[in-house]
């Protein structure tokens, strides 16, 4: 089948071809209409859809991509989660404080550094109040003894009263001794029992302090799980709807690419028939008139005077039917500023000069500017609910 570069190279042919071989002026007029009819035929693409920048992609697919590909936006059960999990972190229970710091410190010291144990005989008020009774109950049974002894030796000046005397003091002294021992135990029990005192009282302190501590852990290991429980859901609730949205950006950008492939096929088979339409009709009609020349110049041939439907089929003017006929009777000649050759009927119908090639040159060329002019004009119709744009196709029989 011709195409148009075909056609083309035909008519720039005409200009140098042989007489005896060109077209006739009628058939090539008839070319360059076709040409510029199958030009305005011609459909542009589908501008691309400004969401996708793909052609023939659904209205509804272009938007949800659209959307999607400004990038994720989290959904109302990962704010909540996020919020409820900053709400934990701050309260955050504080660092251990005890309220017995320093009442321990201070029975540490004590116990770890403790006085010296003292006494002082002279400083104590029991011993003195003891050592002033003892010291009068000695000299009076000092007395007492020396006068019982004076009555039994006849006199007190003997050795033996004074013996007895000294003998009754002496047991007072041992005896205020006595005491002041028994005083000084006492003394050093009191500081035993202090010392154990502070070490009980360090003991309670430790206990109610590491109570306290139990408390304070119980409250941070409460918290601990509480956190950790927010961060698992708002991790969980993050990492679902971040899948969600990775799962829809796919799915759209597939169905996008899937719509768009189809387009592109149904424009590909679309160009396709246009292309084997124009030809098959431009074959048809350059076959039918060939037949139709055929049996026009046969016609002419033998003197006679074709229909007009048929020399208008053969593209023959009726004017150039006649001068044909005249040559096949007379057996030659012509005028009219013609150049003809006269050789067989077939050949001879319908030539053209160099300078009315050129003229044909020049109408296919306007008629070809003519169609792109027109091509410029066409305007996109919208159809359907996408952005597919189809274009009103002006056919030619």
């Amino acid at each position: 089948m011709a195409t148009l570069e075909e056609t083309k190279r035909k008519i720039q042919q005409a200009a140098s071809t042989p007489a005896a071989t060109a077209l006739p002026v009628s058939a090539v007029n008839k070319q360059t209409q076709q040409i510029a009819q199958s030009m305005q035929g011609y459909q542009p693409k589908a501008q691309a859809d400004p969401y996708t920048g793909l052609q023939g992609v659904n209205k509804n697919t272009a938007q949800q991509l659209g959307n999607l590909q400004q990038g994720y936006q989290q959904g109302d059960a990962v704010t909540n989660a996020q919020q409820q999990l900053a709400q934990i972190q701050a309260q955050k229970p504080q660092g251990y404080t005890s309220k017995y710091g320093e009442q321990l410190e201070g029975l540490l010291q004590q116990i770890q550094n403790p006085e010296k144990f003292t006494y002082n005989f002279n400083g104590d008020e029991i011993f003195k109040q003891y050592a002033d009774r003892y010291t009068q109950q000695g000299k009076q049974a000092a007395m007492n003894a020396m006068g019982q002894a004076a009555a039994l030796t006849g006199g007190y000046g003997n050795s033996y009263a004074q013996q007895a005397a000294n003998q009754a003091n002496q047991q007072w002294l041992l005896g205020l001794y006595d005491k002041g021992q028994e005083l000084q135990q006492a003394a050093w029990d009191r500081y035993k029992y202090g010392q154990q005192q502070k070490l009980d009282q360090y003991g309670l302190l430790q206990q109610a302090d590491a109570t306290d501590y139990d408390r304070y852990l119980d409250q941070y290991n409460q918290w601990t799980g509480e956190r950790d429980y927010a961060t698992n859901r708002a991790d969980t609730e993050y990492n679902r709807d971040y899948g969600q949205y990775q799962d829809q950006l796919s799915y759209w950008t597939q169905m996008a690419g899937a719509e768009n492939a189809d387009y592109n096929t149904q424009q590909q088979m679309a160009e396709q028939k246009r292309q084997w339409d124009e030809q098959f009709n431009y074959q048809k009609m350059s076959d039918d008139r060939k037949y139709a020349y055929d049996q026009a110049t046969a016609i002419l041939a033998n003197g006679k005077l074709p229909t007009d439907t048929l020399l208008k089929a053969a593209g023959i003017s009726k004017t150039d039917a006649k001068r044909m006929m005249k040559q096949a009777k007379t057996g030659g000649g012509g005028g009219g500023g013609r150049t003809t050759t006269p050789t067989t009927p077939a050949q001879q119908p319908g030539t053209v000069t160099t300078d009315e090639a050129q003229t044909l040159i020049d109408t296919y060329l306007q008629a070809y500017i003519a169609g792109q002019e027109k091509l410029k004009k066409v305007k996109p119709t919208q159809s359907g609910g996408g952005k597919d744009l189809n274009f009103k196709n002006k056919q030619t029989k």
